[in-house]
């Protein structure tokens, strides 16, 4: 009876189990015009919700900008989210097809960010098929890639195998991109087994329009591709690129790392590890 007339609230977080069908209890009249934000957030008990579960109170929701789901395990089409424009799944498993059901009902949408199940006792329940590889979750989200501004696709390191096929080579066809995170593993193998090239890697994957890149769980094999990322911003290549964090798996030697910091330095770019 709450919701009936909360007409004028902003924020709502919800705490939902795999049952739950959070919108069943709202009456006809019920009035949520003003949410903007909604966390929704699985018990400790429950092996993660199905989004589609939450589609009435969506409907009831019509300005809703950010939504972020905790152990997301399912994503069906026709969602109401028209006014989003900031979504974050944490710690969640989505199979094939279940991002672009998302991409088609945000025509909005500015920022993204997956976050893959920790590697857990009872994680695996979230499983349900095909898992999401990080290359099909940016090929999925391409009718939102004139609108994104953000993305991020992490916590992928030790959780699954990935095959050439499964990484994330280019992302040049989201020509609004400022902003970037991924996981290394997401890109290449940290062994350097199936490097495609040599050098070129983060060039080929940048838009022209990106300010802000951190790459996570780094191995020392992607040096030359930051170094020649470094030289190329000296010469005029990513104008926009103004920060570059590389968080190593490991410590880098003294000997590499001052090199690196000082070629983004001389091309304007703040560099950090």
């Amino acid at each position: 009876m709450f919701l009936i007339s909360a007409v004028n609230l902003e924020q709502l977080s919800l705490e939902c189990s795999f049952l739950t069908s959070c919108g069943n209890f709202l009456l006809p009249r019920s009035n949520l015009q003003s949410l903007k934000e909604l966390p929704l957030v699985v018990t400790d008990a429950a092996p993660g919700f199905d989004l589609d579960r939450f589609a009435r109170l969506l409907e009831k929701a019509p300005r809703l900008e950010r939504l972020e789901a905790y152990m997301c395990r399912g994503v069906g089409p026709g969602l109401a989210l028209g006014s989003l424009n900031w979504l974050k799944f944490t710690m969640s498993a989505l199979c094939s097809g279940e991002v672009r059901n998302l991409a088609l009902s945000c025509k909005k949408l500015e920022s993204f960010s997956f976050q893959y199940f920790e590697d857990c006792e009872g994680a695996d329940i979230l499983k349900r098929g095909h898992d999401l590889t990080p290359r099909e979750i940016t090929e999925e989200l391409e009718p939102c890639r004139q609108t994104s501004q953000h993305l991020e696709v992490s916590d992928w390191d030790g959780r699954t195998i990935l095959q050439r096929n499964d990484r994330i080579t280019n992302l040049q066809q989201f020509p609004a991109l400022r902003t970037l995170v991924l996981d290394e593993i997401c890109l290449v193998s940290g062994e350097q087994k199936e490097r495609p090239t040599t050098g070129d890697l983060l060039i080929r994957l940048l838009p022209a329009s990106i300010e802000s890149v951190v790459l996570k769980e780094v191995h020392l094999s992607l040096y030359d591709d930051m170094m020649e990322l470094a030289w190329k911003a000296q010469n005029g290549l990513f104008p926009h690129l103004k920060y570059f964090k590389a968080i190593f798996k490991g410590m880098i030697p003294s000997r590499m790392h001052k090199p690196l910091e000082e070629a983004f330095r001389k091309a304007g770019i703040s560099f950090a590890s």
